[in-house]
């Protein structure tokens, strides 16, 4: 419940105030860090670093995908949960 009312609180959880932007592979990777982390799934980039500490896995489970494409891992924990 903590992250919905974070998520609903108005404030801007993406960094970007509501611009879209084309992301290369070399600019995800320089958002591979805890304060600064960024991850692709199918092709769409996340900004999660918001979403650190209210992950159910928790930080590690973020830094992970941290910087890089995470669909695999997405879908691996994805399915894992849906059984």
């Amino acid at each position: 419940m903590d992250w919905i009312r974070f998520a609903k609180s108005g404030k801007d959880l993406t960094g970007l105030r509501g611009r879209l932007i084309e992301v290369t592979q070399d600019e995800l990777q320089k958002h591979n860090k805890r304060d600064d982390c960024w991850t692709c799934i199918r092709g769409m980039v996340y900004n999660v670093t918001p979403y650190m500490d209210y992950h159910p896995g928790g930080e590690e489970e973020l830094m992970k995908a941290a910087g890089i494409d995470g669909t695999d891992l997405f879908d691996q924990v994805s399915v894992v949960i849906m059984k």
